[in-house]
């Protein structure tokens, strides 16, 4: 009966460790925000796009861009560190994205690329799901 109990369960417990969620497969673009700051650290502007139909496809050593504007997808290699993306061809073409939120089914990748102007910068902020 003891061997019985414990094959059940009932004789240990034992903690689910979670699986990490896997950032290779297909993600759904649900929308971006762009937010622009000076140089001072003011917000400039906040907007919201949506765009339902462009979709990345990511491999163990690619991320593939997929626009229905677009006649052929845009493939490219990245690297990835923990939390960090480096994606392009070379470390001079290269742009960072961080994952700021990657679940099962959700995944937020924030950019930062130079403004207009010297010294402002704009973020952006990708959400997609699957």
């Amino acid at each position: 009966m003891l061997l019985l109990s414990i094959l059940l369960g009932g004789g240990c417990q034992q903690q689910d460790t979670p699986t990490p969620a896997q950032l290779e497969g297909k993600w759904n673009l649900a929308q971006y925000v762009i937010t622009e700051f000076t140089r001072y650290g003011s917000s400039q502007s906040h907007t919201i796009i949506e765009k339902p139909n462009i979709f990345l496809v990511i491999s163990a050593h690619t991320i593939e861009y997929n626009d229905p504007a677009l006649s052929n997808p845009i493939a490219m290699p990245y690297t990835r560190q923990d939390t960090k993306l480096t994606v392009g061809q070379s470390p001079s073409q290269s742009q960072l994205q961080t994952i700021q939120q990657l679940t099962a089914h959700a995944l937020v990748l924030h950019v930062v690329l130079p403004g207009a102007v010297v010294g402002d910068s704009t973020f952006y902020d990708y959400a997609y799901t699957r």
